[in-house]
């Protein structure tokens, strides 16, 4: 049986979901098992996403963003899912609301 799982993705987004999967593997979930066993936040584990362009990723560059497909973002957030389902729900949380200030904020709240 032939692999097709990324025949219709470009090399772009087979990085990006690449990227979202190491991340999901090497940091969050390595303290998943605590985390949920205690209801600690994830500071650092977000703090790390963050910096990597992952609670951005809607949001257009020129708002501080990743400016990231809606594909991209859909292939992270279901990396992130396959590790910590709720690390990733505060991710698609947290991403459509940076999208919704750059396309429907004031210039004010939309600069950098």
């Amino acid at each position: 049986m032939t692999d097709n799982s990324t025949a219709f993705l470009s090399e772009q987004v087979i990085m990006i979901r690449d990227s979202a999967r190491k991340v999901a593997q090497e940091v969050v979930a390595r303290t998943e098992a605590e985390r949920d066993g205690t209801g600690a936040w994830t500071h650092a584990e977000l703090k790390t996403a963050g910096e990597l362009g992952f609670m951005g990723m809607l949001t257009p560059d020129a708002h501080g963003g990743s400016g990231a497909s809606f594909v991209e973002y859909c292939l992270a957030i279901a990396e992130f899912a396959a590790t910590d389902a709720g690390f990733a729900t505060l991710m698609h949380v947290h991403n459509p609301v940076g999208f919704m200030i750059s396309k429907s904020g004031t210039a004010q709240k939309t600069c950098a």
